[in-house]
């Protein structure tokens, strides 16, 4: 009511001296693509003649405006007595942003405030009202599968207020599959609209994103231990993995649960390295900054050992040798015997490893590559680096 006071007050200086205003606009949206206004005059006239090229004869609605900026002049016994002019904007529905985040449960797709400019405006307004039950929001997955409504909170329930109609607050899908690309849809049947409200977002699957890390022993209560991350490596074989560089969070934690935080937290990084470090086992955690999973990793500093670099503690070396069975190698340690083998590739992952007598093991039809070999040798942890060419 107080904005309809205003505007009437606002004409009755035009009013009053015998001119003609423009009470309301009615603005190009969805099917109409052309708007209006609602012309009044204090005094008769003529006609009222518009830069189109259509002549009122009447007060009241005037002919069909597209968008853009147009003159109307108003005749009274042949001759002009007044001019003027109105825009008409193309009304689109607008979304304030929609952005992929991660829960630890799963990704999160977050929706913004949706509205339609003027729409609750008392001198502006849509030339479509749109319809509270014909208008909802949509996932769209990969271009083509649009998700299940149930997974969406706050995608239905149009509000009409103060402000702009729309969804005023956020609207979010839950539980997003990785993998995929999406768009926010939305249905605005009334006016006909269904459009893509914002870009692509992609999804990346991060599932099997492995860590490469090298340790570094330290001597008895030395606290000269090491934990390097030297990088991410997204598994090629999922769909839309991560490319290039993967850079993230990373941070060390003390033990095998808990979160006690070990040295610095590292931002938007691609490597970490943590120094001073006494024996035990910590885990490096690692969150993506493209949104996917994170990845936490067990790494163990040992007394007697450094895992990926070719210094070994005194007395406790392992050696890898190939043979001309390029599905054979043999292991030697320096004293005791070598025994819980293991042999991991670059990404961290277990390769079955048979024994066949001692000191000789099958490694199988390996591929080509570097592989680590773990054991434990008079009761400690030693390993070795070798290539399989």
């Amino acid at each position: 009511m107080r904005n309809t006071i205003l505007t009437l007050f606002s004409l009755l200086p035009f009013l009053a001296a015998g001119q003609c205003g423009v009470f309301y606009r009615y603005h190009p949206f969805g099917t109409c693509t052309e708007g209006w206004v609602d012309i009044s005059c204090s005094t008769p006239m003529d006609s009222i003649v518009w830069s189109t090229g259509d002549v009122m004869l009447t007060l009241g609605s005037s002919p069909a405006l597209p968008p853009g900026t147009h003159t109307w002049q108003v005749y009274s016994s042949g001759e002009v007595i007044q001019t003027g002019e109105v825009e008409m904007e193309q009304l689109e529905w607008q979304i304030a942003d929609a952005h992929l985040t991660w829960t630890g449960g799963g990704a999160m797709i977050s929706v913004g405030a949706v509205e339609v400019p003027y729409c609750t405006s008392m001198s502006q307004t849509p030339c479509c009202v749109p319809v509270d039950s014909l208008t909802y929001l949509r996932l769209v997955q990969d271009g083509a599968t649009e998700m299940v409504t149930e997974s969406c909170y706050g995608c239905t329930g149009y509000n009409w207020g103060d402000g702009p109609c729309g969804y005023p607050g956020a609207s979010w899908f839950a539980n997003v599959p990785t993998g995929h690309t999406y768009t926010v849809r939305l249905y605005d049947l009334a006016c006909g609209n269904v459009i893509d409200l914002q870009a692509m977002m992609v999804a990346h699957s991060c599932d099997n994103l492995a860590l490469s890390i090298e340790e570094v022993g330290t001597a008895p209560d030395a606290m000269m231990g090491e934990v390097h991350l030297l990088e991410a490596v997204p598994d090629a074989t999922e769909p839309l993995p991560l490319q290039g560089t993967v850079a993230g969070t990373a941070q060390l934690l003390r033990g095998l649960e808990g979160f006690e935080l070990v040295g610095d937290v590292f931002n938007g990084v691609a490597t970490a390295s943590w120094t001073g470090l006494d024996t035990g086992y910590y885990r490096v955690s690692f969150i993506p900054d493209a949104q996917c999973n994170h990845v936490t990793q067990v790494v163990h500093v040992s007394t007697s050992t450094s895992i990926g670099r070719e210094t070994q503690a005194p007395g406790a070396a392992l050696q890898v040798g190939l043979t001309e069975d390029p599905e054979r190698i043999m292991v030697r340690t320096t004293q005791g015997t070598a025994t819980h083998v293991e042999m991991l590739d670059a990404l961290g992952r277990k390769v079955p490893i048979r024994k066949l007598a001692d000191g000789s093991y099958h490694i199988g039809a390996a591929v080509p590559g570097t592989y680590l070999l773990r054991a434990m040798v008079s009761g400690t942890m030693a390993t070795a680096k070798f290539i399989v060419p």
